[in-house]
Parts: structure tokens; sequence; C-alpha cells
């Protein structure tokens, strides 16, 4: 795709030649943390970066324990058995939310992308030991998103095995129906889906711009409590 005197590469290659999955070099591109354009629906990266450091990155993602700080926060909530130092740390973060990236508070939940039948997906949905997050959770909590035939859900590691072995879930890339993200801890939640905060963070790590930008306004209203908070 990038051939002589074009400048550009397609998400494959770029991807391969920088070490990262297809998916994190899109997400990347979307966020603006690489020079890219999108030229009819496909993204296409400037190959003159090819060996210079992601324009924008900030590092690794965030600690578990930082990154539900930061959650708890922007839901109003108040972080347990967390210092008062890390408690001010999240408060700032949670106030500068708002110009979060994908991925960055990725370590709340190892995300595991799996295919179900379609035929248990409304039963393991409904299952006690788990909360729905993602589109299905945004739109309840007013986001314009439309959820798609897949779900996302958060278990806690202790109930990963038995649900993948009780619902035949089987490891999957391009055909995955399920995304299970397995933490220490499950979010609060909403007649069983994941606060706003959480299914805010899940459209942001899609990396797809409706996505992203869907995250965003729902995060705008909890960012500014919380910069309100924060000049009391």
């Amino acid at each position: 795709m990038s051939g002589p005197g074009l400048g550009f590469q397609n998400v494959a290659e770029w991807a391969n030649a920088h070490g990262v999955s297809e998916r994190r070099a899109r997400q990347l591109a979307s966020a603006g943390q690489i020079s890219a354009r999108k030229l009819g629906g496909r993204w296409l990266i400037d190959d003159a970066r090819r060996g210079g450091p992601l324009r924008g990155q900030r590092g690794r993602p965030l600690s578990e324990r930082s990154a539900w700080a930061i959650l708890d926060v922007l839901d109003g909530a108040l972080p347990i058995g967390i210092s008062r130092s890390e408690l001010a740390r999240a408060r700032r973060r949670a106030a500068g939310a708002a110009a979060l990236l994908p991925d960055e508070l990725a370590r709340r939940a190892d995300v595991l992308p799996l295919r179900a039948h379609p035929g248990v997906l409304d039963t393991l949905s409904s299952d006690a030991r788990v909360i729905v997050g993602g589109a299905r959770a945004a739109s309840v909590h007013g986001a314009d998103l439309i959820g798609l035939s897949g779900i996302e859900l958060y278990a806690l590691r202790a109930d990963a095995a038995g649900l993948i072995g009780e619902y035949a879930l089987r490891p999957a890339r391009d055909d995955a129906n399920v995304v299970l993200r397995v933490a220490s801890r499950l979010p609060a939640s909403l007649s069983r889906m994941a606060s706003p905060a959480v299914a805010a963070l899940d459209l942001l790590d899609a990396g797809d711009e409706r996505s992203m930008r869907a995250a965003r306004l729902l995060l705008q209203g909890m960012v500014a409590r919380v910069q309100l908070d924060e000049v009391r």
C-alpha cells in the first residue's frame, strides 16, 4: 500500500513494523496519536514516522488499582482501600478524564475475546457472575449508540474459568462475539449494567470514531462534576 513516493502504509503494514496489533494501530490513528488519514473508510498511516515515537503516547497504562480509583471518582464513589495521596491523584486524573486515550486505563481488567454459540448470549448476559459493559451498558446511561450482536462483560478472576467452561466459550479473534473483561473487582452496576464511567471507558477502548465520540460525551458530565468538587 505504501509504495514508492506514496509515504503511507496500510494498518497491517504499520502494525507489523511496530509490533502492535492492527486493532491497536487503528486506535492510535483514531486518537490522533500517530500521523494518519482516513481514505475510503480505511486508515492510511504516515510511514515517514516508521522508526519514530508514537505521537502523543503517554507510556504504559496505569495499574489496575489506579484505574479503578479514577473510575470510582468519576462515578461519584469513594475509592476503597487507597491512601489519601492516591485519592488525591485519582481526583486529579479524573478531572482530566476528558482527554483520556484508548487503553490508558486498560489495566482495569484483562480482556479475553471469545466466541460463544449465539443461543447462549442472553443467558450469559443475565448470569449473576457478570456485569454487562460496553455499548449495551452505555446506552442505558444515555449514549447514542446501539450495541452490536456481541456482548461485553465483566467478571471476577475467580469466576472466569467457570464461565468459560459452562458456556463453552472459546478463544477467538475476528469472529469474537463475547468480550470478557476479567478483574479483581466488578464495576458498580445499575440493574446489572456497568456504571457510566466504566461503560464510557469500554467505548473509548473500542477505538473507532463513533464509540470514542459517545464515550467523551458520557465523560463530559462526570468530569464537570469532579472539576467542580475540586474547586470547592
